[in-house]
């Protein structure tokens, strides 16, 4: 038959060419640009190594096989792009567009754990589809030792202790007021991340009320350049509040930004940028030499943007606050997720509980 089936469970279209059909069938609108060539990476490696194995048997062991070849495909990708780099930047035009031959090389990157099980996890996807197609009798993606094997790593932690928080936000607050101190107090006071922060418009503030907010509706995206909508689901869409002194600097910058455009001729509106000295998104790296420089100053070498994010988690559920809280203003999907990450940090209620329960019940009678 033409999908190479004679009977139910039994299709001997080889795995890579099966893929290969998923993904343009779901890239017809059910799927975005971004995933297709993720999904088409991943096509790579499978290819490489079980692509000519016919579907109907696929083992789970050929499966472990292909996850394993993964760091060294990886690195001799990594190794094939750069020899074609080095004979690239030996040519005329390399040395017009770049005024040097001597650009230094960034480290080679390999994949491992997180590639390994996001292939491990799409497999697992095609493998169901095939399944309720009748096209194979079992998924052996999903067999055990693939998921204790091949886990997915956790995000590095750095928060900083909070004598060093301390001490950082004292440096911070030193800053003349622009649109780098803004962007700093805002990480540091509200967990989110450096993409939202960079993405976010006047309109998004309400000033309103006993305690301003922000809405995070939008990130800026991978290229560094353009801002779009939360892709992710509704927990990336939320509502961060903001302490007295973070929010009247934030509306002072404001006031400055939109003497600046007026000065310029251009009317300040709800879409103009808060984090950026600029009418255009501040791409990341850009801002990123900024923080370099900030925290070589300051004494904190060394220290991620992202570490302010983690700061503001720890020293919250440190302090007691309640996990659900914090994973709402995390952004994160479930409060398991905030507590899988940051179970460290928080503190151990257990002892005396029996006293404070019976305690408790007395006064209520």
């Amino acid at each position: 038959s033409g999908d190479g089936k004679s009977k139910p469970g039994e299709c001997v279209t080889p795995l890579g060419s099966y893929i290969d059909r998923y993904i343009e069938i779901r890239s017809n609108g059910s799927i975005t640009d971004g995933v297709v060539r993720h999904e088409r990476l991943f096509l790579k490696y499978i290819d490489e190594v079980i692509g000519d194995i016919p579907m109907c048997k696929v083992t789970a062991e050929d499966i472990e096989r292909c996850l394993l070849k993964v760091p060294e495909l990886s690195r001799k990708w990594a190794l094939e792009r750069r020899a074609k780099q080095e004979e690239n930047r030996k040519t005329v035009r390399w040395a017009k567009k770049h005024g040097t031959l001597k650009k230094p090389y960034k480290p080679i990157k390999v994949a491992g754990p997180d590639m390994q099980s996001k292939i491990l996890k799409f497999l697992r996807e095609v493998m169901n589809y095939a399944l309720e197609k009748d096209d194979i009798t079992k998924n052996v993606a999903k067999a055990k030792f693939l998921t204790r094997v091949f886990k997915k790593s956790k995000p590095l932690i750095d928060p900083l202790m909070a004598d060093d928080a301390g001490r950082f936000l004292g440096e911070v607050e030193k800053l003349p007021l622009d649109y780098f101190k803004v962007s700093v107090l805002l990480l540091l006071n509200t967990g989110m991340r450096p993409e939202e922060m960079l993405a976010i418009h006047v309109g998004d503030i309400a000033f309103d009320g006993s305690e301003a907010s922000i809405n995070i509706v939008s990130v800026l995206d991978r290229d560094g350049k353009t801002i779009r909508s939360y892709p992710k689901s509704d927990a990336g869409r939320r509502s961060v509040p903001i302490d007295a002194y973070t929010a009247g600097e934030v509306k002072a910058w404001i006031d400055i930004k939109s003497n600046q455009m007026k000065a310029l001729g251009l009317k300040p509106s709800m879409s103009m940028l808060v984090c950026g000295p600029d009418v255009i998104p501040r791409t990341y790296q850009s801002w990123l030499r900024d923080w370099r420089s900030f925290i070589g100053a300051a004494g904190f070498e060394g220290i991620r943007p992202y570490a302010l994010r983690h700061t503001f988690a720890t020293l919250n559920l440190a302090n007691g606050e309640n996990i659900k809280t914090v994973s709402v203003l995390m952004g994160h999907a479930s409060s398991a997720y905030t507590l899988d990450l940051y179970a460290g940090y928080v503190p151990n209620t257990g002892i005396g509980i029996g006293s404070r329960y019976m305690s408790f019940l007395r006064a209520a009678v």
